[in-house]
């Protein structure tokens, strides 16, 4: 079988969306003779992610003085015909030096000097317009919603009904990792919603214990389920009438679910994701949490209480999100290498 390398990190900082897609499209990738392998770095959590998964995973020392060589030999060392970025930026060096040895390369929301050398570059936040296009080169661009990565644990978890007519259960999802904090902000701005809804705090795989937190739960008036981890959280969103949410990668899960939803961005790259989400009336967009030190959220819960309102957010997200976006890639990827 063909190797094909996916080079991705995760850990508090950057969260784990990125693990997560390609981790989606490594599983769909074996299925066209593809061999996948990890390649991470030797303190990143794609290491615990993976341990009881069938994937082979490559180290490499990310603190080293020549880490570009390092990760360079590291990628070379699996003698791969294709190689997956989920990095977010790629050097020149980087992507040139595997060129050298005639290996494909696709990589994702790429904004680094290494895209005009990949073969393709998907961003599903992008469109043609907003591409920032520096060189003219042979780059295929697989841009916007039509190729959002959704895993085949998420487009299961679509055929589960939802039960529509009230508000009964909303469930807060802030990414594996909440690097802004913006779950504790939530509880907070929740305290005196009514406790005939139920609200879920999923807490991800990388999420630490937070004082911030504890001191929030304690102080709410109303008491909220705690569930780490969950494995069933796609089946737990399809089941949910509205989401409090980051704008990452679970931005487009909910999407795809129909979840009506409320977004806290963590950072300028996700506040970028939503303008689309915003302009369908699919989403409520309460822009980033550090320029929210309170979360009033009660009041829009409120406004959403209307079964119609949801219906047509619901709709409107599942229009524009279809689920197809790995099916998309892989045949862009087989058409690039002529299979």
């Amino acid at each position: 079988m063909t190797k094909a390398v996916f080079r991705v990190d995760a850990n508090k900082e950057i969260g784990i969306g990125h693990f997560s897609r390609t981790r989606a499209l490594a599983d769909e990738i074996k299925n066209l003779d593809f061999t996948p392998v990890f390649v991470t770095k030797n303190d990143s959590k794609v290491i615990e992610l993976l341990k009881d998964s069938e994937f082979e995973i490559v180290k490499f020392n990310g603190e080293a003085e020549n880490q570009l060589e390092t990760e360079i030999e590291a990628i070379l060392s699996v003698c791969p015909t294709l190689v997956v970025f989920d990095i977010r930026s790629t050097s020149h060096e980087l992507i040139a030096a595997l060129k050298k040895y005639g290996i494909y390369v696709v990589s994702f929301d790429d904004l680094g000097e290494g895209r005009y050398l990949a073969d393709i570059v998907v961003d599903a936040n992008l469109s043609e317009e907003k591409n920032p296009k520096k060189l003219e080169t042979n780059t295929r661009y697989l841009l916007g919603e039509d190729y959002a990565v959704i895993s085949k644990e998420c487009r299961a978890a679509k055929k589960i009904r939802r039960d529509e007519k009230f508000i009964q259960r909303i469930i807060v999802s802030c990414g594996g990792s909440d690097p802004s904090g913006v779950t504790p902000k939530v509880v907070a701005g929740l305290s005196n919603l009514s406790t005939d809804v139920e609200v879920e705090l999923i807490l991800g795989p990388d999420f630490a214990p937070s004082a911030k937190l504890n001191e929030a739960l304690l102080n709410s008036a109303r008491t909220f389920d705690i569930v780490e981890s969950p494995k069933n959280l796609f089946e737990r969103m399809r089941k949910a009438q509205l989401g409090i949410i980051s704008g990452g990668i679970t931005l487009f899960e909910a999407a795809f679910l129909g979840l009506p939803s409320i977004v806290v961005c963590q950072n300028i790259a996700q506040l970028k994701n939503l303008p689309k989400f915003e302009a369908i009336g699919g989403i409520i967009n309460i822009g980033l949490s550090s320029n929210n030190p309170i979360l009033n959220l009660t009041p829009i819960v409120r406004s959403l209480e209307s079964e119609e309102k949801r219906k047509a957010m619901s709709r409107a997200l599942e229009r524009l999100i279809d689920g197809k976006g790995v099916d998309r890639i892989c045949g862009a990827i087989m058409e690039v290498m002529g299979r």
